[in-house]
């Protein structure tokens, strides 16, 4: 019986208990990798042990608490193919499953593992490959399998839709809230994003605020579910148990919501408007941005997201890392302006991006009742955050020099410690300069690629020039070993230099040479399967035609 990918997004949670943070090390039980199957791991969790994590209100390894534990390891139990696993490798990153039965293994990559994977994470922004990437390909080209399913949650989602693009041993990816790639990633691997994209299955919360960073991979399949009712707080909104349902039973045991064939319940939704909102901004900036721009914002986004994701800062620490990073701060918020400008957006529109993008709640530690006077602002809480932010949003947006605005920048300054004034005439002075920038919604498009007998025939002549005409020889140099005019020379040593640097060379070409052969068959495969097809459908076509001809 064939794995389902809900059930896979349940080893991946798995991989969440390689750090000390996760029940069993919390218990004292047996680590994942020392255990040989995942029946014998999850065998440690005995109904007595259950029952002190049905009553916990611990959390481990960031937001799954001890219920939610209690409720997926006893639907894990449930299920034999899953128990079966062998668990063949585990390592900071990933865990490799192998089913004995078919030798078929599961690679699960874990989300982002500290703060140098938040760097690789916004580097990819501009890159095609990042280094994390490239160590996920190195990995499971190195297993011995060749029928591999990957599934990955959020930088590990976005790694395993790399490799599925990449390898021929992936034949099946699940991405839960993975981010998307750059557009170099997209030209640089168009035809077999074009060739494997089918493979995968891209699974997000409707709420979640990672899968809208970059490109989304053309001809992927998307799906977007509803968190449970415990989904709340912003770092829920990315858990990897959140789009699971869980349930209190008359026992007071916790449990997975399940369908009627037995898998967990997932609730599908669309994407939720704030969500597709920041997409669409994530996509404007990328579109919009200059080199020099782009690479500014992703230095700033790369620390920013670390601290806020990796290790929870609060405000002052927000603040103080934008003190520190002002340019490239500033120049984030004069892109949010022209977007919101170009859009047209109402005040409820412009709030829920501000709220997504996670600048909302930053001035609730500094509104006192002095200034909630003066704003004549009667009401409390997030309420009166609300409100301040209406009044922001209005006086900005109306084009006009406002009083008010410069007085509030400056008492909020004044309780930050921080001079918010100067920080925003650098916001506007930079938002001037973006008067060119056009509202360009365009999404991330495979390059188009000539195919043609004669395109091949260039590239295939191109390499074969060089071993054709080959390097000088070199070999007869060996008589100027000794110069009278400067003594001994180690002619030999350069010889082989220049001999090793053409076999290199050669071994590149070869290399090449190979892959060319293989996208063009590749290629030649697929089109002669279509027109086939295509054949087929227009002679049963020409067949119809025929017998409405003759009345039959």
């Amino acid at each position: 019986m064939a794995i389902s990918d809900s059930d896979l997004m349940m080893l991946e949670n798995l991989t969440y208990c390689l750090s000390n943070r996760n029940p069993a090390y919390a218990l004292g039980l047996k680590a994942l990798n020392a255990c040989k199957t995942v029946g014998e791991y999850l065998a440690q969790f005995s109904e007595s042990v259950l029952d002190k994590l049905d009553n916990s209100s611990d959390i481990y390894d960031g937001e799954n608490s001890g219920s939610e534990w209690a409720a997926m390891i006893r639907y894990m139990k449930s299920k034999k193919e899953l128990l079966e696993l062998k668990i063949a490798e585990v390592t900071e990153k990933v865990v490799c499953f192998v089913n004995p039965n078919n030798n078929k293994a599961i690679v699960a990559f874990r989300g982002t593992n500290g703060g140098e994977e938040w760097i690789d994470n916004v580097e990819g922004f501009n890159e095609a490959d990042t280094v994390y990437q490239k160590e996920a390909y190195d990995y499971i080209e190195g297993l011995p399998y060749d029928d591999i399913s990957v599934v990955g949650h959020s930088k590990g989602g976005n790694k395993a839709q790399y490799v599925a693009i990449r390898s021929d041993k992936v034949t099946r990816c699940v991405s839960v809230d993975g981010q998307g790639f750059s557009q170099e990633f997209i030209d640089k691997y168009g035809p077999q994003i074009e060739k494997n994209a089918s493979k995968i299955t891209s699974y997000s919360l409707s709420t979640d605020f990672v899968h809208i960073l970059m490109y989304t991979l053309p001809g992927i399949k998307i799906h977007y579910i509803n968190g449970g009712s415990d989904v709340g707080n912003t770092g829920e909104n990315h858990s990897p148990d959140a789009l699971f349902e869980y349930y209190r039973d008359n026992n007071g045991e916790w449990h997975v919501k399940v369908n009627g064939d037995g898998n967990a319940y997932l609730d599908y939704s669309a994407e939720d408007a704030s969500m597709t909102m920041l997409h669409e901004f994530t996509t404007f900036v990328l579109n919009n941005m200059s080199g020099e721009d782009k690479y500014k914002t992703v230095a700033f986004l790369s620390g920013l997201l670390s601290g806020l994701f990796s290790e929870g800062w609060d405000t002052e620490q927000i603040i103080d890392y934008i003190k520190s990073n002002k340019d490239a701060a500033s120049t984030v918020i004069a892109y949010l302006l022209k977007y919101i400008k170009l859009n047209d957006l109402n005040v409820d529109d412009a709030i829920e991006l501000i709220k997504a993008l996670g600048f909302y709640e930053a001035i609730e530690p500094f509104l006192d009742s002095d200034i909630l006077n003066v704003l004549g602002i009667h009401v409390t809480g997030d309420d009166a955050v609300r409100a301040v932010w209406e009044i922001i949003i209005n006086n900005i947006t109306d084009g006009k020099n406002d009083p008010l605005i410069q007085w509030l920048l400056e008492k909020l300054g004044e309780k930050a410690g921080f001079d918010i004034s100067g920080f925003w005439a650098e916001v506007e002075l930079k938002y001037g300069k973006l008067g060119n920038v056009k509202n360009n919604k365009k999404d991330a498009k495979i390059k188009k690629i000539d195919y043609s007998s004669n395109a091949y025939s260039i590239i295939i002549s191109a390499i074969n020039s060089f071993d054709a005409k080959g390097l000088p020889e070199v070999s007869a140099w060996n008589k100027y070993s000794y110069a009278d005019w400067f003594g001994r020379i180690l002619v030999s040593i350069v010889i082989k230099c220049i001999n090793r640097y053409a076999s290199t060379i050669h071994e590149i070409n070869t290399e090449w040479k190979a892959k060319t052969n293989k996208a063009f068959s590749d290629i030649r495969n697929i089109d002669t399967r279509y027109a086939n097809k295509v054949k087929k459908s227009n002679s049963s076509l020409n067949q119809l035609i025929i017998q409405m001809k003759s009345g039959i």
